[in-house]
């Protein structure tokens, strides 16, 4: 199995992907900010729901992963 290498954009790449996500929507913006300032996998941040996130921050209890067959679930993150 071959596994992909992960590639970081460059502070210019994720300028110009934060803008544009805020230009489609702020929320949009938001969303891919607080992803690009805590480091979540996309997994992570697809599977927050608001009772994760509280006064004091946000837990991460869980991810969303791919199945053999397809589909999604939720599982626990990789790291604790």
């Amino acid at each position: 199995m071959t596994v992909a290498r992960v590639v970081a954009p460059t502070v210019e790449q994720l300028i110009s992907i934060l803008e544009e996500t805020k230009a489609v929507h702020p929320q949009w913006g938001a969303f891919f900010m607080f992803g690009a300032l805590t480091g979540m996998r996309r997994g992570e941040l697809c599977c927050l729901h608001w009772d994760d996130c509280g006064d004091t921050g946000v837990m991460v209890t869980k991810s969303m992963i791919y199945t053999p067959a397809g589909g999604t679930r939720e599982a626990p993150t990789k790291t604790q």
